[in-house]
Parts: C-alpha cells; sequence; structure tokens
C-alpha cells in the first residue's frame, strides 16, 4: 500500500478498514441472539448465566488482542511508545 495515497484518499482508507470491522460485529452479535435463544429455551436460566459470563470474558480477550495489535502496528511504523 502506498503511504502517499493512503494520505490523500482518507475517506476511502477510513470505510476500507473500518467495514470489514463492522461486518465481524453484526455477526457476533448475530451469534449472541442465537446463543440466547437456544440456550435460553433448552438449557433455561442457569445456561444464560453461564454463557453471559463467558461472553464477557471472551469479549474482554479480544479487546487485549486488539490493543496488541495497535502497538505492534505502531512499532512497525517506527512509532515510538512510550
Amino acid at each position: 500500500m502506498d503511504l502517499e495515497k493512503t494520505r490523500q484518499n482518507t475517506t476511502g482508507t477510513i470505510l476500507r478498514f473500518s467495514v470489514p470491522a463492522i461486518v465481524a460485529m453484526l455477526l457476533t452479535s448475530l451469534i449472541t441472539v442465537a446463543d440466547g435463544f437456544f440456550v435460553g429455551n433448552y438449557v433455561g436460566a442457569e445456561g444464560i448465566a453461564a454463557a453471559s459470563l463467558l461472553s464477557a470474558e471472551v469479549s474482554f480477550g479480544g479487546r487485549k488482542g486488539d490493543g496488541n495489535t495497535k502497538c505492534v502496528a505502531l512499532h512497525m511504523a517506527g512509532i515510538m511508545l512510550e
């Protein structure tokens, strides 16, 4: 990717990188709703509670990974982190 083209076309670059993230979030939400439906109907309240706790833990792990990815990208770009 040419850095100069990226700087000139900021709207296109933002859309190019944000659309996959938006689709991933929508699919994750759909999976959560489907899990809640099936667990709620076939397992009960205890299953919903367990799925909610697990979902929060997985979400926290994903956010930690996102932060690490940003740090690596900044390091590769030559920007020093304090």
